[in-house]
């Protein structure tokens, strides 16, 4: 059959002439450019979603789902409002204030009752554990007011007045002889 016929058969059963490959594909779904886009924002929300998590337990440790939530821990460490990171020691509002440098998973009870009983001024705390704080933390204290150069040992209280370091303690020992001495 040829060409003309075809296209006079066509005319007088009402039908289209030609159908292309691309109309048909077209035709089977209307919506598949919908659900493709719909499921690629679901997979970015995913990944998203996944890296958070990563993030919050493995780098800030913000969610701790491995830890015994048994323990009687009756220490003052759980506010969150007197937790800052090593760069912030020295910008604090406050004009004389202690900052407690100490790993939140090693907690001396002994340390921390001390501070809680004899000290009158605000107490900041350091989590030496944290990968944020690890660029100050060493087996060698380097107390200087400068920041970038500023180094502590586990664990190392110092008193801040106006910015700068007036007094420091390092090590367990001579931290309790300083607050048991107040």
């Amino acid at each position: 059959m040829g060409r003309e016929l075809r296209r006079r058969e066509e005319k007088k059963s009402g039908k289209k002439a030609k159908v292309t490959k691309e109309k048909i594909l077209k035709s089977v779904n209307p919506y598949d450019d919908i659900y493709k886009m719909l499921k690629n924002f679901g997979i970015i929300l995913l990944v998203i979603v996944i890296i958070y998590f990563l993030v919050a337990t493995l780098i800030t440790k913000e969610l701790d789902w491995f830890s015994n939530n048994n323990s009687n821990n009756t220490n003052d460490n759980a506010s969150s409002s007197n937790i800052i990171l090593a760069k912030n020691s020295f910008m604090q509002s406050d004009s004389e204030y202690y900052v407690y440098y100490y790993d939140f998973t090693d907690t001396d009870a002994t340390i921390s009752t001390l501070i809680r009983n004899k000290l009158s001024d605000k107490v900041y705390k350091v989590n030496t554990s944290d990968a944020f704080n690890a660029n100050y933390v060493s087996e060698e204290a380097n107390l200087v007011n400068n920041i970038e150069e500023f180094k502590v040992s586990n664990p190392t209280i110092i008193r801040v007045v106006n910015g700068t370091i007036e007094t420091s303690y390092v090590g367990r020992n001579t931290i309790i002889e300083f607050l048991e001495g107040k």
